[in-house]
């Protein structure tokens, strides 16, 4: 009878450490499950932050000529974003200079973006990952 006995406590000994087993690949299976959504979740952020650089790398300016008192001033226009990355867009308006027709559209383009960036700066850096 302690034959039967001895052979019982072995199968439990093998099922306990199968049941242990079991129980840290299930821990390790949890940990790996919040590192992957960790990640998923800084791939969106990533993503996002991509596609506000994106929409600021490739801002469509409009000139406004002939504009202001006595239609003799040039102003520029573009959409972007509001409070930053998410948010809505909105227009930003800024004076360029007086009317020359000398200067091509490329020039007042140029300018326009200068101070653009000049002027959002700010908002542009402290949007980091």
């Amino acid at each position: 009878m302690s034959n039967t006995i001895n052979h019982q406590k072995k199968l439990q000994k093998q099922i306990d450490k199968l049941s242990n087993i079991i129980k840290n690949n299930n821990d390790k299976v949890k940990d790996f499950q919040q590192r992957v959504k960790g990640l998923e979740e800084q791939n969106h952020t990533h993503t996002q932050l991509i596609q506000f650089y994106e929409d600021t790398l490739n801002l469509t300016p409009t000139i406004l000529y002939d504009s202001g008192r006595d239609k003799k001033y040039v102003y520029g226009k573009v959409w972007w974003f509001k409070d930053g990355v998410g948010s809505k867009k909105k227009e930003y308006r800024y004076f360029l200079g007086k009317m020359d027709k000398k200067k091509p559209k490329s020039f007042w383009k140029d300018k326009l973006l200068s101070v653009f960036y000049e002027k959002e700066k700010e908002t542009i850096e402290k949007i980091k990952p």
